[in-house]
């Protein structure tokens, strides 16, 4: 009996287990269609009340799906937001959903698409990992965390 549950159930379990630890933790593992990858959450000098995250959304599906709300027990609230040039001037623009085309991937970096994560309960330190649930638009939230990262150049790219 021990020996059918070890192959049965154990064994199978185990060699998932596996394999989502070799592609880069449950982040790397597609669900409904939609496969996440990059997060990371700007670093911020200690007492900041807000911060960004940052990721990359791909939609292997066959209909379009919208990011419509994202919540972390970090933050007393997040935002979808995007930069945008207007006279001259970038500014941030609040996002009520991000669509995310059939076959298609959305990137959030710095300077463009981005999640504004405010009222920090906690400073965060390089290294940390922030949970998010992602609401979608078919009904799937996704839980996911995000490595905490410097941003080391002017144009947004991003260091451990």
């Amino acid at each position: 009996m021990i020996k059918k549950w070890l192959s049965g159930v154990y064994l199978p379990f185990m060699a998932f287990a596996y394999v989502i630890i070799l592609a880069g933790g449950a982040n790397a593992a597609p669900v409904d269609n939609i496969l996440v990858t990059e997060p990371r959450v700007r670093a911020m000098p200690p007492g900041s009340p807000n911060t960004a995250a940052y990721l990359t959304i791909k939609n292997l599906g066959r209909t379009d799906i919208a990011l419509e709300k994202v919540v972390s027990p970090i933050s007393h609230h997040t935002m979808l937001h995007d930069t945008v040039k207007k006279d001259g001037k970038m500014s941030m623009v609040h996002q009520m959903s991000i669509t995310i085309p059939a076959g298609k991937r959305v990137k959030f970096k710095p300077g463009g698409l981005h999640i504004m994560v405010m009222g920090l309960s906690k400073s965060l330190t390089i290294g940390d990992m922030v949970p998010f649930e992602l609401h979608f638009s078919n009904g799937t939230v996704l839980n996911i965390k995000a490595a905490v990262k410097k941003q080391v150049s002017e144009k947004g790219n991003l260091s451990g």
